[in-house]
């Protein structure tokens, strides 16, 4: 999938991520922070815009991004 402001999320990623979504009342093993990056990927965010955004190291968002 490629966003609007042409950055390629991988199908797999968007999948997890509505995934997540539909499955967040009963799933505990997201973690909030999980769900901050990839709600911030899909809006086409690089991850050292996430990373300043969220006061984190950018391999965190990497990371926290591939799960």
């Amino acid at each position: 999938m490629i966003l609007a402001v042409g950055i390629y999320v991988p199908t797999a990623m968007v999948q997890q991520f509505e995934n997540t979504l539909d499955n967040r009342a009963t799933d505990i093993s997201v973690l909030d922070r999980q769900q901050q990056v990839l709600s911030m990927i899909m809006q086409g965010h690089t991850n050292k815009v996430i990373a300043v955004e969220l006061n984190v190291v950018e391999a965190t968002v990497t990371m926290q991004g591939s799960r």
